[in-house]
């Protein structure tokens, strides 16, 4: 539902198949990761399940991968007619505390050295939450594509090198944050920069680690901007969007940041009431339509679920 896949062509959310195809097997592989996409490590639950149309149930191993067998390739016949063309086979992931997750995969795309692909899987509501999570919920409108941004992070996500537009890898020190592998970042240009527009920031769709490149990861699309290491900060992020008719979403955070009781700072009343201090997220949504794009900016009270609909 959520999930960002990477490792080939992936494609979310498939639409009508059309006119089918048979497809000719000829015994290639395919591992599919998936990974939590709230703490960053790999699914170990035994009540996880993934599928692929047409295809033998995968062989789990204990590292976490699905191993398929007899994946198709670019070969394909139809109806009387044979011809070599792009074969796009659909993934169904699901398990407990899980959202179900749909993705597409050019298997033509996929490497034949390392054929993996990893998956993303975001939380549902009935996932083990620790105490101090934020959770925001609600309604998107349809064709509507929401992205939300947790803005404190507290520094365990940075830029290991600086960042020159349009290079297509990016250095990350990531301490704390797991496999990184499909995740989606917002990164701004210093702290004066995150009072003013979500026009100072922008975000990142982080690919493939690359082997052997201390933390460098490839980008799903290079970035137009410049970003210095010591400037640049980076902040976990979530996406969904609605197509023709409404739909629901559920975001997760880590809450990180403290704010002592008193006026919330963001004008939206008392955090807690006076006593101590309370956790939160300051966060910051962007919900773009075809009337265009809102930016929404409120704080959000750890171990609790804000209602938010767009």
């Amino acid at each position: 539902m959520n999930a960002y896949g990477t490792g080939g062509d992936v494609k979310r959310n498939p639409g009508e198949k059309g006119e089918s195809i048979r497809l000719l097997r000829i015994g290639g592989v395919l591992a599919v990761l998936p990974i939590d996409a709230f703490t960053g490590k790999t699914i170990g639950t035994r009540d996880f399940s993934v599928e692929i149309e047409g295809m033998r149930p995968p062989v789990r191993k204990r590292d976490g991968y699905f191993v398929f067998s007899d994946v198709p390739a670019m070969c394909a016949e139809k109806g009387m007619h044979s011809a070599r063309e792009e074969v796009v086979i659909t993934v169904r992931l699901r398990g407990r505390g899980y959202q179900e997750t749909v993705v597409c995969v050019s298997t033509a795309s996929v490497s034949p050295v390392n054929p993996v692909i990893t998956v993303r899987m975001d939380p549902d509501a009935s996932y083990p939450f620790p105490p101090h999570t934020v959770r925001i919920e609600g309604q998107l409108s349809g064709n509507c594509c929401l992205r939300a941004v947790c803005l404190h992070s507290e520094g365990s996500l940075r830029l290991a090198e600086d960042y020159h537009a349009g290079e297509e890898t990016i250095a990350l020190y990531r301490s704390g944050r797991g496999n990184l592998t499909g995740s989606l970042l917002y990164m701004e240009k210093g702290r004066a920069a995150m009072q003013n527009s979500a026009a100072c920031g922008c975000f990142l769709l982080i690919g493939e680690a690359e082997r052997g490149g201390m933390g460098r990861y490839r980008l799903a699309e290079p970035l137009q901007d410049s970003f210095g290491r010591l400037e640049a900060r980076l902040y976990p992020a979530r996406m969904q969007t609605a197509k023709e008719r409404e739909a629901h979403y559920f975001f997760a955070f880590h809450g990180e940041k403290s704010v002592r009781g008193g006026a919330d700072p963001n004008g939206s009343g008392t955090v807690p009431d006076g006593k101590g201090t309370k956790t939160g997220c300051d966060m910051l949504c962007l919900a773009e339509t075809a009337e265009g794009r809102k930016e929404y900016r409120f704080f959000a009270k750890s171990g609790e679920t804000k209602i938010m609909n767009f």
